[in-house]
């Protein structure tokens, strides 16, 4: 994948302000906005952006966790207290976000086999989390040893937070 100087601008950009539109990325690159647009159809098919929108964590007051065990990322895609992950080998490195730390540390505990979970303590940077009302859990909540600690799998009806909608 071949990236010249104005799609790393534009990466650039985007990354500092994902709002910006077409004609004013155009404007900072001093290009057409049709080229603007060529580029990101581009840049979307080869898959380095994409649109979304996302709940910011540090404003959000959502406890983050990293955790480190045995596990498959493709398992955690679907929960939505994940936000980010590395397959390492038979191991997966995820960050989790939860409503109070019970969650933040359980969720992991519960989907990754032998889950070392540490709770963040500063964040810096751009983070987001997809905003997803349900997800699959691991198992029904009201069986998971970790109910109680844990708000439960939003969309479900043990799901005791305040973020989400409770199920029915």
């Amino acid at each position: 994948m071949k990236l010249d100087k104005t799609d790393r601008r534009i990466l650039s950009l985007l990354s500092e302000n994902p709002c910006l539109c077409q004609e004013d990325l155009a404007k900072s690159l001093g290009i057409t906005q049709p080229a603007i647009c060529l580029r990101m159809k581009k840049l979307k098919k080869q898959g380095l952006i994409e649109e979304s929108c996302g709940l910011k964590v540090n404003q959000s007051g959502l406890k983050l966790s990293v955790s480190r065990g045995k596990g498959n990322l493709e398992q955690l895609k679907d929960n939505p207290y994940f936000i980010a992950g590395f397959q390492l080998n038979d191991e997966v490195v995820a960050v989790f976000a939860g409503e109070n730390e019970g969650t933040a540390r359980s969720v992991p505990k519960a989907m990754i086999k032998n889950a070392k979970v540490d709770l963040v303590d500063r964040f810096n940077g751009k983070i987001s989390l997809e905003f997803r009302e349900t997800g699959k859990p691991a198992m029904k909540c009201d069986k998971c040893k970790f109910y109680g600690d844990c708000l439960g799998m939003p969309g479900t009806e043990w799901y005791n937070g305040s973020l989400w909608e409770k199920g029915v």
